[in-house]
This record gives structure tokens, sequence and C-alpha cells, in this order.
């Protein structure tokens, strides 16, 4: 993994659009994760960060395993209504009687290596996938990871996020 000043979001309309009650680190990680993907290659839905570059890209200061149960939990917790976030024609539909709600992540994983390195891995739900690759159907917008990392509430990250869409 590179360095965080040197990662860009790629991030789809739908998914900028998209209502969610993330906190800053779970927003945090959303976009990292966004950032270690490769939009254009299906094959890489499964990012791997050391431990320690985990906590440094998402700027937690103490990596406490305490912390890190939390954080996998609430993580694991995460749903998206994909109704809410289709969009037919480049307009966003409203659909308030009908309901597809999934977990964002199909798995968030910290286990030793073989060499005893402490690895963190995200995997995105195949259902969300869709968002997330092969964008320029659905319009995207990308940013350097960096100036999202330094916001410091969820709402100031996705204020940035609007600004930057227009």
């Amino acid at each position: 993994m590179t360095g965080k000043d040197k990662l860009i979001v790629h991030k789809s309309n739908p998914l900028l659009n998209m209502k969610n009650d993330m906190g800053l680190y779970l927003q945090r990680l959303f976009n990292l994760y966004l950032a270690a993907i490769n939009p254009l290659k299906e094959d890489t839905k499964t990012v791997k960060f050391t431990l320690c570059e985990f906590g440094r890209l998402l700027d937690i200061t103490e990596v406490s395993p305490k912390k890190l149960h939390g954080l996998a939990k609430e993580a694991v917790k995460m749903s998206v209504d994909l109704y809410a976030i289709e969009e037919e024609g480049g307009k966003k539909r409203s659909i308030t009687n009908r309901m597809n709600y999934v977990n964002v992540w199909h798995r968030f994983k910290i286990d030793q290596d073989d060499s005893g390195e402490w690895i963190v891995e995200l995997e995105a739900h195949e259902d969300v996938l869709p968002y997330m690759f092969d964008l320029k159907d659905l319009g995207y917008l990308d940013f350097p990871v960096i100036y999202a990392l330094r916001m410091r509430s969820n709402i100031a990250e996705k204020l940035y996020e609007q600004c930057a869409r227009y």
C-alpha cells in the first residue's frame, strides 16, 4: 500500500448520494477502501493493510484490540438501501415504498500472516460492488483520500465531497 498522499478515492455518484449514518472512522474506512481498490478491476475488491499502516491511515492514535473490535463491529453493521442509490438514465429515482438493504462489508478481518505481521483485510459485499467498479456509466468523483482523512467530522467529510463534486 502506498502513502495516503498518493491514494485517490474513486466514488460513484450513487455512493456520493447515499444517505448513511457512518461515524467519522467508518466514513474514513469507506473512503480508504475506495482509494485502495482499482475501479477498473473487480479482482482488487479485497484490500489488505498492515495494522500499523491501517491505524496511521485512519489517524487512530491508539491501535488497541478494544478499539479495533468496536470499529470492526460497527463496520460490519454498515448497510445501504440499494433502491435509494439506484439511478435510472442518470437521474436518481425516489423509491419510498421499496427497500433492499444490504451490508456494505463482506469481511473485516484482522489476523496475523505467516511472518507474524498483523494484517487488516477488508472486502465489500458483492451487492455493493457494482457501485464501486466500472464507474464510467454511473458518473463519479475522484479526489485525494488525504483531503477526506483530514476532516475532523463525518459531516465535514460529506460536505467536502459535495463541494468537490460541484
